[in-house]
């Protein structure tokens, strides 16, 4: 018997589980499957929607793919991993998250077929490499350049990435949209850059969707200090303040024993003094609206009340950042040195109640260099959907204006992969070509999905479509589309994808399908808390 045929237990605590080569591999493959397969009911404007029922029995009811995976609750190894995966491409391109959990589901199905068949995962992994580098030169072959003026074809996209996700108000959300991306886009050495990081988007229940609007300025949710300060305030000087405005701290420990009341009274009073130097510095420069990070001490807010200046505390730091950018100011970090150029204005700033809540909206402001999104919903399940789709929107029509690429939709881009990939693996012979064409077979589950969750067959349709991107002169813009329930051209219809969200899905669902395949050992160990001095004295 060789060292590795012994059993492994004489090394191993007793609490350890551990799965070995085909059975590791088998149970890593089906669980990420079946995660596909949750996603894969969700995907495309037909697709159902899936009830959450979260740790704090709270509902949340949506398709979104990252939603999805963030709050499915497995304790397989293979959720994390998927979630990773999730996560990065929602932080790389914004949008395609189903797309690429349906695509790893695919690859690994079709590993696995392969696998049963005689085929051992280093080959399907090589296989696989090759295919997956050659799909991406085939995916930017097909892609359509965007010129950054075509309003059209950009409205086109960001529809594409809403429609059957929001429930009504796509082509209101499509031009809001569209309004933001470019109000805070910037030219860049002749490349186009858009920073959607500078569009806050606050949602409010009540109203309908189309009640949405776009604040140039920004919205924040919070309220006036005190009753008594102003909650509107017209042609609006605004500071936008860091740090604390209080009486500096020493930096060590230090505690003063004060006994004469008098005394008491005087030290209070130099602190008063000191609060009420720094905001006359504000009011000389003729300040109206204070909004500040930190807490404001009740005398500061006293003496703001007292000159009539409108002041908000504990002001998110990125929301203060959003703000400086639409107000045209500066984020006012050193009270010593405050400067004219460091204010921002505003045609106005008022607190409006929203239901049982309270909003202060700034507007009217000259030139911004970021904005505010306001939605509205019928409840609070709408208002964050709406958030996820005009978020997705805002993502695809910065890929677009960053990139100048995008691909058709409606399942026509992977058809044409599928298809160019099959005929690419007969130059090649072997085991590898086999699992060169897996990969290749791989891509027709995104038509597959689009035609079973619009209530067809797929043997009926799937030939068909094949049959237009062999044939047809214009085959390869051939796609499914849900509404007709027909074959038809996805370039006529303008049913696009961003180039960034098919590229990063095809790089990221082959590497973590490798990297799936590579294992062949899962060892569950109890964590140390829950072992007994018995266990221990017998390992």
């Amino acid at each position: 018997m060789s060292i590795s045929d012994r059993p492994y237990k004489t090394i191993l605590k007793r609490n350890v589980n551990r799965l070995k080569d085909a059975d590791a591999q088998e149970t890593n493959i089906i669980a990420s499957c079946v995660m596909a397969e949750v996603i894969r009911t969700t995907f495309g404007p037909l697709g159902m929607d899936k009830l959450i029922l979260d740790p704090v029995d709270e509902v949340i009811i949506t398709n979104d793919g990252a939603t999805i995976v963030k709050n499915f609750d497995v304790r397989h190894p293979m959720a994390k991993l998927i979630d990773m995966l999730v996560r990065a491409q929602d932080d790389e391109a914004g949008d395609g998250t189903k797309t690429v959990v349906i695509y790893l589901g695919e690859f690994l199905r079709k590993a696995l077929t392969l696998m049963d068949a005689g085929l051992k995962p280093s080959t399907i992994i090589a296989g696989y490499q090759k295919a997956a580098e050659y799909a991406k030169r085939i995916l930017a072959q097909n892609v359509i350049e965007v010129l950054s003026d075509n309003d059209q074809l950009l409205r086109q996209i960001a529809q594409t990435a809403m429609i059957g996700k929001t429930v009504g108000a796509v082509d209101y959300f499509t031009d809001i949209a569209l309004k933001s991306v470019r109000q805070v886009s910037k030219n860049k050495e002749g490349t186009l850059k858009v920073d959607i990081k500078k569009i806050a988007i606050l949602g409010k229940q009540g109203e309908s969707l189309l009640d949405s609007q776009l604040i140039v300025g920004m919205a924040i949710d919070k309220t006036v200090c005190r009753d008594d300060m102003p909650k509107r305030v017209v042609n609006a000087k605004i500071a936008v303040v860091g740090p604390s405005i209080e009486a500096r701290k020493t930096k060590l420990d230090a505690k003063i024993s004060i006994r004469n009341p008098r005394l008491m009274q005087q030290f209070k009073a130099q602190e008063r003094q000191i609060v009420r130097e720094i905001l006359d510095k504000f009011i000389q420069l003729g300040v109206n609206v204070l909004l500040s990070r930190r807490d404001l001490s009740e005398e500061a807010q006293i003496y703001l009340s007292m000159n009539n200046i409108l002041a908000v505390q504990f002001v998110r730091g990125w929301d203060l950042e959003k703000i400086a950018g639409a107000v045209g100011g500066t984020l006012i970090t050193d009270f010593k040195d405050i400067q004219e150029g460091y204010l921002g204005n505003a045609e106005l700033v008022e607190e409006v109640k929203i239901g049982s809540d309270y909003v202060i909206f700034i507007r009217g402001c000259r030139d911004p260099k970021a904005l505010c999104i306001f939605l509205r919903g019928g409840t609070e399940h709408i208002v964050y959907e709406a958030e996820r789709r005009m978020n997705d929107a805002l993502c695809v029509l910065r890929n677009a204006l960053e990139d100048r690429k995008i691909v058709v939709g409606g399942g026509a881009i992977e058809m044409e992969l599928s298809k160019e990939i099959k005929n690419w693996s007969t130059q090649f012979s072997g085991k590898e070509q086999l699992a060169m064409q897996a990969f290749a077979e791989a891509f027709e589950v995104i038509p597959r999905t689009l035609i079973e969750n619009a209530g067809l067959e797929p043997i009926d349709l799937l030939p068909l479509l094949r049959e237009h991107h062999v044939k047809a002169p214009e085959g390869k813009w051939a796609g499914f589309d849900c509404f007709a329930k027909v074959i038809c051209d996805m370039y006529k219809l303008g049913i696009y994808d961003t180039f960034r969200v098919k590229q990063h899905a095809i790089n990221a669902a082959d590497e973590i399908c490798r990297q799936i395949l590579n294992i062949d050992d899962v060892i569950h160990a109890k964590p140390a808390e829950y072992e007994t001095p018995e266990e221990e004295e017998n390992i």
